[in-house]
């Protein structure tokens, strides 16, 4: 797989997840010279994606304030990080023993403007999601 190429993924997979799948398929092909297969590029990935149900982040695009909703089954410590395109954190919150229903608002007014990234992780497992600020 080089950039440009066109993966077909399985018809019942959420668009976002498809994206998410080749986009990180074709980083992983780029930067692999020994030609792993995409079956065990996927193994990979699935092993370290946080599995998270219910997720609801909006606006998105946004004006800087956000509501990011989401269900965690695990129980076990969550971080809730927000980072700009070089990595600095805007945003960081720690919940122990975090199991159930995540809801609260998220301010970034003042703290970046363009695309930035929504880390959830629990132990090695992450979850990202990019939120556009205007």
């Amino acid at each position: 797989i080089k950039g440009g190429d066109i993966v077909e993924c399985a018809p019942d997979d959420s668009e976002k997840k498809k994206k998410r799948l080749i986009r990180k398929e074709i980083e992983i092909a780029e930067e692999n010279e020994l030609g792993t297969t995409s079956e065990s590029i996927n193994s990979e990935m699935n092993s370290n994606t946080l599995e998270i149900a219910d997720i609801d982040l909006f606006p998105n695009p946004s004006n800087g304030t956000i509501r990011l909703r989401f269900q965690i089954d695990n129980q076990e410590e969550t971080r809730v990080r927000v980072l700009d395109v070089v990595g600095r954190s805007l945003y960081e919150k720690s919940l122990v023993d975090f199991e159930g229903t995540f809801d609260e608002e998220i301010i970034l007014n003042g703290k970046g403007l363009g695309t930035l990234m929504l880390v959830i992780s629990q132990g090695r497992k992450s979850f990202i999601e990019n939120i556009i600020v205007n």
